[in-house]
């Protein structure tokens, strides 16, 4: 990934909340190959460090965090929907993407947080997403997004954002909030290996 990239992925933020890096770190493209010790897979929470260490090694990256106002949307819940409800106690995380006889494609999930739906949002939006609805817990939800008219990314997006906010009574209202950042400091292109 590009240099912006994996930053956001070493320190479990958003690209968006990656500031001043430098311009070839969002078009420079790198690949990383490391192994770790023992036979278990890592986890993300283990990897992290791990990529925070190669990245100040390798691009003697130096940051800070800090706050800055962005524009954004905020998530609001404005009238309830039988389509998204809290999820049941026995119940386990599912999400299935389908299409349906008629054309449409259907998302259904059970057992998923508030935050990582405000995540996937946030992934089909122009702008960041912060979650507002007031909604705590995980959820079910069940849409049928139409067919975009364009095959294009915006497209595919502008179905999705469509599909959540027509049939599950949530709104996106724009807003300008302050969020945490990363600022890049020093960033160097490393040498080949």
């Amino acid at each position: 990934g590009t240099l912006h990239a994996l930053i956001a992925d070493a320190y479990g933020i958003k690209e968006y909340q990656v500031s001043a890096a430098p311009g070839w770190a969002e078009t420079l493209i790198y690949e990383i190959t490391a192994t770790t010790s023992g036979d278990a897979v890592p986890t993300q929470d283990q990897v992290r460090p791990m990529l925070q260490s190669l990245l100040a090694d390798r691009f003697q990256l130096k940051v800070h965090p800090d706050t800055k106002e962005l524009p954004l949307y905020h998530l609001r819940q404005v009238k309830k929907s039988n389509l998204l409800r809290q999820a049941g106690p026995d119940e386990t995380f599912t999400w299935k993407l389908s299409k349906t006889p008629d054309g449409l494609l259907r998302s259904k999930a059970t057992r998923e947080s508030i935050g990582d739906f405000v995540q996937l949002v946030g992934v089909s939006s122009d702008r960041p997403v912060i979650d507002k609805t007031g909604i705590t817990g995980d959820i079910d939800y069940d849409i049928l997004i139409s067919p975009p008219e364009g095959q294009g990314p915006e497209d595919v997006s502008r179905a999705i954002i469509n599909a959540v906010i027509d049939q599950l009574g949530l709104k996106l209202e724009s807003a300008k909030d302050s969020i945490a950042i990363l600022v890049v400091d020093k960033a160097d292109k490393p040498l080949a290996n």
